[in-house]
């Protein structure tokens, strides 16, 4: 907020507006704060800055001592791939190695989403796209309009996949569940504790990297005081 090039007594004003729940700060009084700005330059800046959403640019540092077998087993899911193994190799022949954005390593509509916010729709299905309908279409070309029914999403994950409890995977199914074992949300892991989210159908949340924990703490702050989410793990059965 300090560095969104609003006047410092609007930051104040938004500071004492907001309150603390868990490790999240919430801010529900947008319409106070823009009948105290005069320009529309302003106001724009305004909903930008609360619209940011924090994310992680994930690359991958290839060396010529690389061990390209295991790099390409694990991207390589789905019989989605076909190009990575040769993307890899070629970057083993830099002398002292690089990065790639591991955005090239996605199957091409997650890849192609990622740090976008999806286009304002009014189109009954797209308002049902979210977390479960971006998460089980990962793989997915074209995506299967199916997920956005939550009956056809619980019926999938309990036929499609198993539970898995530790070493997790590129492609498998992080799941947030309430203790009944109502599930508020899923997203892809990527790699070392990194998943690939979009945490609701709303255009304004868009297609991000985020570790677990700090998707657990966006979540913690939907459910009941004194209530726990538990993280559950879930691969599918034919990659």
């Amino acid at each position: 907020m300090s560095q969104s090039g609003l006047p410092d007594e609007t930051v104040a004003l938004i500071r004492r507006l907001s309150y603390s729940h868990g490790h999240l700060v919430f801010f529900c009084d947008m319409p106070i704060v823009l009948e105290t700005l005069q320009s529309s330059d302003l106001k724009v800046r305004l909903v930008k800055t609360l619209l940011r959403k924090s994310t992680l640019l994930l690359r991958l540092h290839i060396t010529p001592n690389t061990n390209i077998d295991a790099l390409s087993r694990y991207w390589i899911r789905a019989g989605d791939g076909i190009n990575i193994r040769p993307l890899l190799e070629s970057l083993t022949r830099i002398p002292k190695g690089t990065g790639i954005n591991a955005a090239l390593l996605l199957p091409p509509m997650p890849g192609a989403e990622l740090y976008t916010f999806a286009y304002p729709s009014t189109k009954p299905e797209d308002l049902h796209k979210d977390c479960h309908y971006v998460a089980f279409n990962f793989f997915k070309d074209p995506p299967d309009p199916r997920f956005t029914d939550p009956k056809i999403v619980r019926q999938t994950l309990m036929t499609d996949y198993y539970p898995v409890l530790a070493d997790f995977r590129y492609g498998d199914l992080i799941v947030l569940a309430k203790a009944n074992g109502d599930i508020i949300h899923s997203a892809v892991f990527i790699a070392d504790n990194i998943v690939y989210t979009k945490n609701s159908a709303n255009f304004r949340d868009p297609y991000i990297f985020m570790t677990i924990p700090d998707m657990l703490d966006n979540f913690d702050a939907l459910i009941p005081e004194g209530e726990t989410l538990q993280v559950q793990c879930f691969r599918n059965k034919y990659y």
